[in-house]
């Protein structure tokens, strides 16, 4: 790493040895990829040190890719997938993973998702997250596992001691599943979120990502709710209610800036493998298979 630190002279300044220490410790991740020294290149060997575990096991637990000698590959039927097709696979793990491994974002999700005021920390952690499509699910609940023409992407069950099965967590004062759908895309809000609530098709939608614009896709839905009310599409029943149907990554505690880094490098794994890039396909394949197999890895590219 000590090549990585550039001073004006001969001397080591106090500040380097605390920052190869930092780097030899935690890795590349710990680097910001927004600053301009980096070049493309570098950026994505930096994501693909702090991202490279996290995207390997969320791909793998979606039963949307698959696993071969030359790396982690997508599994659905053509490779001209748009990319929020397959960015929206992996958060739908990500969601998943995070709300089991985060009690905050868990507790807090569970609580908007469930439409409770108040949330006891000891009756939501009778709950565990799935995603409705994922293998894992198929073979460990599988009352509840559907692949297509799903509602929900990700539900919340607990065991049900006195019927011997797990049940869904349901909005409060109904007997109605509560779950989220999530979506992961940069366009298309209205044809994509708000209508489909509008039909009943989804309950609650989390919605991930910012357009190129920077605006994010939680505020253009915000927008168009506006806009439907006005030209008086709906109700302001209607309105409010499609308000609170949608939710973005902050209000759950996670930092906005944390899920663009993971998607700016969904986006750079998608387009490098689907230029047949080998030295990048190969690097994750290794480290794929390192994960199968229990093995600790350190791959360099």
């Amino acid at each position: 790493m000590s090549e990585l630190i550039i001073t004006n002279s001969g001397q080591v300044t106090q500040m380097e040895p605390f920052i190869i220490e930092k780097l030899n410790t935690y890795g590349a991740g710990i680097l910001d990829t927004r600053h301009p020294s980096f070049s493309n290149e570098e950026r994505y060997r930096i994501m693909l040190s702090k991202y490279q575990n996290d995207f390997i096991s969320d791909a793998l637990e979606t039963g949307h890719f698959i696993l071969k000698e030359d790396g982690i590959k997508v599994a659905i039927r053509t490779l001209s997938q748009n990319v929020s097709v397959i960015a929206g696979f992996i958060f739908e793990a990500y969601t998943v993973r995070i709300a089991n491994n985060n009690p905050n974002f868990g507790y807090k999700l569970f609580k908007w998702s469930t439409e409770r005021k108040r949330l006891t920390e000891s009756y939501y952690e009778k709950y565990h997250t799935v995603g409705v499509g994922f293998p894992k699910t198929d073979a460990n609940f599988p009352g509840y596992y559907n692949p297509t023409l799903r509602q929900f992407d990700i539900l919340f069950l607990t065991m049900n001691e006195k019927i011997g099965r797990p049940e869904p967590a349901t909005i409060v004062g109904t007997t109605i599943p509560a779950g989220v759908q999530i979506k992961a895309i940069t366009c298309n809000e209205l044809k994509d979120i708000i209508h489909p609530l509008i039909a009943g098709q989804y309950s609650k939608v989390i919605t991930y990502l910012r357009h190129l614009t920077g605006e994010h896709s939680y505020e253009v839905c915000m927008k168009e709710i506006k806009k439907l009310h006005r030209s008086g599409e709906i109700t302001e029943d209607m309105k409010l209610k499609l308000e609170d149907s949608i939710a973005y990554p902050e209000m759950f505690g996670l930092d906005q800036r944390s899920v663009d880094d993971y998607y700016s490098f969904i986006k750079a794994w998608y387009f490098l493998r689907a230029k047949e890039d080998a030295f990048i396909l190969k690097a994750i394949g290794i480290q794929s298979q390192e994960m199968k197999n229990g093995s600790s890895f350190l791959t360099s590219l």
